[in-house]
């Protein structure tokens, strides 16, 4: 089984933002998690999921 994460979590470990500012971002409805507006208590399989900020796939970085 693939694990979940917060959302916010998420987005502190793509290094993107902190997890209150994105905390912040997703209430706004500026998150999009599969295409639908993000929600304080949603989590994803990163690498399954897509999530969109600002118009742009975030995606986390692999260590070569």
């Amino acid at each position: 089984m693939e694990e979940s994460i917060k959302l916010q979590k998420y987005f502190s470990e793509c290094g993107i933002m902190s997890r209150r500012h994105a905390e912040e971002e997703i209430l706004a409805g500026k998150v999009f998690l599969n295409g639908k507006t993000a929600l304080i208590t949603d989590r994803i399989v990163p690498g399954k999921d897509t999530v969109t900020y600002n118009g742009k796939v975030i995606e986390k970085k692999v260590a070569d």
